[in-house]
């Protein structure tokens, strides 16, 4: 919050109110109606005693790299008008991150105090991760305060004496910094709350093409100071140069949010490649111990030039088959309409000949699943692969460059699907392209295909 937009804030919250207390009133409540000081002493106690800055911390004490919240709170004495903030020293933190909250417009609340009603506002507000153990000094901040109090005309002076332009300061406070003990070599920084996840981007791959890899750290705590993960990896995997971090964090009351980090891998084999579990741990301040988690395991297909150029000409041969298909639903067609005409002509059917003939054709595309009959495999495998495929397109708006695992997911997530469905979607193109690309000599359940297909695609539709 810059220095003017503080000072219009305290000039529209701070005018003069109704029923203003005379100097020799206040002066009395707090002297014991003692008169024995000078007109500038007199004014000097009333505004010295009334207004006052108050720094607090949301913590006694913390451990290195705990995040805690300190706030500085003006407090005026509900007679006394503030007419203007004319300067402000703001605080200066040493050996700690430290992050500014927006407070948004000034507020002002009531507290009694000594039996006084004083007004206060919320002026400045961080969040502070201290680096180093020990007595960890909050700073102090200072404003240049013009105030006045209303003129009593039982005091024998000029106006003027009411009004005091000064500087008021905070007082400095401490708070303990505990240092962390026994760390090990799965500890990434961590001080908080935290919890993981990771992800692949791709199933499938191409040997010796980089991928990527993520890891998420998800939570509340110094999340600026986490480091990447190191990563324990099969030999046939290797990273390429250091992880990408984003971040996506909010300052409110605290840290909260994610750090991901992005590591680009490299397979040099073909076949299954695993990315074993990752062993991390953080540390839990409340607790006053680590706490160690893992990611899950992945499992990604790596596949070489020679299957590329299989698949490529296998696209090739796909065309063919819709083309057989094509001609087969044709005379499918031509069947229905040489029925329907005989029908009409044998006059046994009261429906005109454009109603009957939109019933047989306005067929879903799990309606022609369910029509669909082949004993060819390859045949079978193509047409449940482009019926699917061709469901992602039309109804998550996708093009058919974007047929991708990653631009699917996050289709589904706009569109509101649960996790498992997506997953369950993924999972049944992956293993239609299995199926299709790598000539795997098994038994298929063509039934049990064709009904999950059929479900995805009608809950799709929905």
């Amino acid at each position: 919050m810059s220095f003017k937009k503080l000072h219009i804030y305290f000039f529209i919250l701070f005018l003069p109110i109704a029923s203003m207390l005379s100097a020799d009133y206040l002066f009395a409540r707090q002297s014991g109606g003692q008169r024995n000081l000078s007109i500038d002493e007199y004014a000097n106690r009333i505004f010295f005693s009334n207004i006052f800055i108050k720094a607090k911390t949301s913590k006694k004490e913390c451990y290195v790299g705990e995040p805690f919240v300190v706030e500085y709170e003006l407090y005026i004495n509900d007679k006394i008008i503030l007419t203007e903030v004319l300067d402000e020293k703001t605080p200066e933190f040493n050996d700690a991150l430290v992050e500014e909250e927006d407070i948004g417009a000034l507020r002002y609340t009531y507290e009694s105090i000594r039996g006084e009603v004083f007004r206060k506002a919320l002026i400045r507000k961080y969040v502070v991760i201290p680096t180093k153990e020990g007595a960890f000094e909050i700073p102090t901040i200072s404003l240049k305060i013009n105030a006045s109090l209303e003129y009593s005309p039982e005091f024998p002076t000029d106006e003027k004496y009411y009004s005091r332009i000064k500087t008021y300061t905070s007082e400095k406070i401490q708070i303990n910094t505990k240092p962390i003990l026994e760390k090990d070599e799965n500890f990434i920084g961590a001080v908080g709350n935290f919890k993981v996840q990771s992800m692949t981007l791709k199933d499938t791959v191409i040997v010796k093409k980089n991928f990527e890899y993520i890891i998420e750290i998800i939570g509340n705590g110094n999340l600026y100071l986490i480091n990447a993960p190191k990563l324990k990896l099969p030999d046939y995997l290797q990273i390429v140069g250091k992880a990408n971090v984003i971040d996506s964090i909010k300052i409110k009351n605290g840290i909260n949010g994610k750090r991901t980090f992005i590591y680009t891998l490299i397979s040099q084999k073909e076949g299954n490649n695993i990315i074993p579990e990752q062993v991390l741990s953080y540390f839990a301040p409340e607790k006053g111990k680590f706490i160690f988690l893992k990611t899950k395991q992945h499992s990604i297909e790596a596949i070489g030039v020679d299957e590329i150029i299989q698949e490529k000409n296998f696209a090739g041969e796909k065309k063919d088959y819709i083309s057989w298909i094509l001609v087969v639903l044709g005379l499918l067609s031509l069947s229905t309409l040489i029925i329907l005409l005989r029908k009409m002509n044998a006059g046994g059917n009261t429906r005109s000949f454009n109603q009957e003939l939109n019933t047989q054709t306005k067929k879903g595309i799990a309606d022609e699943i369910r029509n669909f009959s082949s004993s060819n495999r390859e045949i079978v495998l193509d047409f449940l692969f482009r019926s699917i495929t061709e469901t992602l397109l039309i109804h998550l708006k996708l093009k058919k460059e974007e047929l991708s695992v990653e631009k699917i997911r996050r289709k589904m997530i706009d569109k509101k699907f649960d996790h498992e469905f997506i997953e369950k979607v993924i999972n049944y193109l992956n293993e239609l392209k299995r199926l299709r690309f790598y000539k795997i000599d098994e038994e298929l359940d063509i039934e049990n295909l064709k009904e999950i297909g059929i479900e995805i695609i009608e809950r799709i539709e929905k």
